[in-house]
């Protein structure tokens, strides 16, 4: 469970090790109608905002169970990927609030601490083209893109971080913030030469007035690498 001095969410965490298809689809299923909750208590009034989560919960609501791992899969990734970035953070012991609401409309999914500084980021599952240009933009809190899916194994099927879950009882936080911070080391490689070079990159969305967004980025990747 989370708590904060103000705030109570209300989360089942994931854990590794449930026996069941059923037990382990039950925490997923909680914790995302919990996350939602969540951001409804303290959030945004908006009614495209609030339509849009109730129509991802109701998704959640209306499958009481699953057949197969892989059903998991129909679900909107986006809000999964909060939950398990939650869950990575737990392990390797970062500090990780969702924001409210509001702020969730600002672009900004959560707040997260250690010892040595607060960061605000969001989180993508959005690596296409069209998402990194959306998402890489100066003057917005940095976005955090996740590689939904596990490394592939032996038969070449790479499944998501949450069909895997399912079908194993088995989350590394650890392994699944290594695939982040490649990732997004790439990325921030890539930005920095348009950057420096104060020319469009892809489809064009850094420039010289994107230096601030780099450092908030980088400092945002060394606090996960501390860990």
């Amino acid at each position: 469970m989370l708590e904060t001095e103000s705030r109570n969410l209300n989360c089942i965490e994931i854990e590794v090790g449930e026996r069941t298809l059923q037990q382990r689809w039950d925490k997923v299923s909680s914790s995302v109608c919990s996350l939602i909750d969540y951001r409804f208590q303290y959030g945004s009034k908006e009614k495209w905002y609030r339509d849009n989560y109730t129509a991802i919960k109701q998704e959640f609501l209306e499958l009481p169970s699953l057949e197969r791992a892989s059903e998991i899969n129909q679900f909107p990734g986006g809000i999964l990927a909060e939950v398990f970035f939650m869950q990575a953070c737990n392990q390797v012991g970062i500090y990780c609030e969702p924001t409210s609401g509001d702020e969730d409309v600002f672009g900004v999914d959560f707040k997260i601490e250690d010892d040595c500084e607060t960061r605000f980021l969001d989180v993508s599952i959005n690596v296409s083209s069209k998402g990194l240009s959306k998402k890489n933009r100066d003057g917005t809190f940095p976005t955090l893109f996740v590689p939904w899916s596990v490394k592939s194994n032996t038969n070449g099927y790479s499944p998501s971080y949450a069909e895997y879950y399912l079908s194993t009882g088995l989350f590394n936080g650890k392994e699944f913030f290594n695939s982040i911070l490649d990732y997004n080391y790439e990325n921030l490689h890539k930005l920095r030469k348009s950057v420096w070079k104060d020319a469009k990159w892809g489809e064009g969305y850094m420039s010289l007035n994107g230096i601030q967004y780099l450092k908030n980025l980088e400092g945002i990747l060394e606090m996960i690498k501390r860990h």
